[in-house]
């Protein structure tokens, strides 16, 4: 039985209809000059159905003062135009040893069992099949108002992460070497391409409800979500506006505890999504991250001397 199985967030804002604000205010029923909307994605219509209810979030932080008007042209201009997204979702080794490390150690301190007992928790996984195009054509895209091969949106399976919840103070490394082997297990299997398809099929044959149930289903029998999304290598400006950092989170599934590892600059932040009543000092976990990645490098560094 999973141990930290916990109620969604907080409740998800309304839903709001696009077409209907625009009939509204005598857009004609959801057309644009330019002509009909394009419908939202399968897996944007999976998130919003009332059975799942996920909402993806994200916070940037500028290195200067923010200048409405200056982003509210630039939005108009791109992002309002093709306002579907593309991410980018990997799994790296010894991210995945680290966190278990840091489970672990979080894990034997608040219930005081032996380090010797082994346990294994599940965790979700999204990856995006899509082809990610180049910043190029995503920018020639947005400035010419044409596709030109470019496509948005995500195409998402899953992948189920096991992780090992052990203490291995004598060789800190043990959790990368376990984490290498699943992760090189996980990469090679078509796990995330078949469950994007079935979703596929059953969102086709029984409706968007099933999908939504089946998928709402499949993560209250795993423990948390993980998530590692590769950034950018240099500094993004938005509209003039320098990015010093991104962090990304999801609320609205039934998982108590969900860990995104974002990077950005070659710069890895650590942001954590709890259910506070599941974990009030949650802060803990973020000082098992320092002292686990301190263990880890120290015994990787005396590897190498």
């Amino acid at each position: 039985m999973d141990r930290w199985r916990g109620s969604a967030l907080r409740k998800p804002p309304p839903a709001i209809d696009a077409r209907r604000a625009e009939a509204e205010r005598g857009g004609g029923g959801g057309e644009t000059g330019e002509g009909p909307e394009e419908p939202v994605s399968p897996t944007g219509r999976l998130f919003r159905e009332p059975h799942f209810s996920c909402y993806i979030v994200s916070v940037f932080g500028l290195g200067a003062r923010v200048d409405l008007a200056a982003v509210r042209v630039g939005l108009e201009a791109t992002l309002a135009r093709h306002p579907r997204f593309c991410s980018v979702q990997t799994v790296n080794d010894v991210l995945l040893g680290v966190t278990s490390a840091v489970l672990s150690r979080f894990y034997f301190r608040k219930t005081g069992e032996s380090g010797r007992k082994s346990i294994k928790v599940r965790s979700t996984l999204l990856v995006n099949l899509r082809k990610t195009p180049g910043l190029h054509a995503l920018a020639t895209m947005m400035e010419s108002g044409k596709d030109n091969g470019a496509e948005w949106g995500n195409r998402l399976g899953y992948m189920i992460l096991p992780f090992h919840i052990a203490m291995h103070d004598d060789d800190p490394l043990e959790y990368v070497r376990k984490a290498t082997k699943v992760a090189r297990r996980k990469k090679s299997s078509m796990e995330s391409v078949f469950t994007y398809w079935s979703a596929s099929m059953i969102m086709k044959i029984f409706g968007i409800k099933a999908a939504a149930s089946l998928c709402y289903g499949m993560m209250r029998n795993t423990t948390l979500s993980f998530s590692n999304m590769a950034g950018p290598t240099e500094q993004v400006v938005f509209y003039g506006h320098p990015i010093v950092y991104i962090a990304p989170s999801v609320y609205g599934h039934p998982h108590a505890l969900t860990m995104h590892y974002q990077s950005y600059m070659n710069i890895i932040k650590l942001v954590l999504a709890v259910e506070e009543e599941q974990f009030p000092d949650a802060h803990e976990l973020l000082d098992d991250f320092a002292v686990s990645l301190k263990l880890i490098r120290e015994a990787a560094s005396g590897k190498n001397t």
